[in-house]
């Protein structure tokens, strides 16, 4: 029987044996004796715990550990980075709208740099319109660093109709 059962089965037992008991110096005695007895099964078990078996499982529980932190820090850095792409994509769909631009999707490329940060390189940008596209792409070489070569832009409603590159 393992360890927790047996304990589970003596703390039964010893609970009735209390209830049944009458209050008084026996009832003392007998909580005295059901503790040690309790105390001894708990240390027993103790003894019988193999060193080897003890260091293999601090081993994989360490190397669980370093699984959880790469595979948190992964998901960090992605979710770093929608949130990133998302900011830039915003920001241009604002300035297009200040410029009287009509966009209907901007989706913008980030790499990650040797300074640790998220930058962005490329820009796809769908319009329906030729308006000041030439005003908003200078204005996203100037605030964004995206040059011209790396900004391609659509027209219609998918992004996978008529590219048009500008520069």
């Amino acid at each position: 029987m393992s360890t927790l059962r047996t304990l589970c089965v003596l703390s039964v037992f010893f609970g009735l044996a209390m209830e049944l008991t009458p209050e008084g110096g026996v009832r003392k005695i007998l909580s005295i004796v059901c503790a040690a007895a309790l105390l001894s099964v708990a240390a027993g078990s103790l003894k019988e715990t193999d060193d080897s078996t003890y260091a293999l499982e601090l081993a994989r529980y360490r190397d669980r550990e370093q699984e959880l932190l790469a595979e948190g820090t992964e998901y960090s850095d992605r979710l770093s980075r929608l949130v990133i792409e998302n900011e830039y994509e915003e920001y241009i769909k604002d300035k297009a709208v200040q410029m009287g631009v009509t966009l209907t999707d901007v989706q913008i490329g980030l790499e990650w740099n040797t300074e640790g940060l998220w930058v962005p390189v490329s820009v796809t940008i769908r319009c329906r319109d030729d308006d000041q596209r030439e005003q908003l792409s200078a204005l996203i070489t100037a605030e964004l660093g995206i040059p011209p070569t790396r900004q391609l832009w659509q027209e219609g409603e998918s992004l996978e109709e008529d590219p048009v590159k500008i520069g």
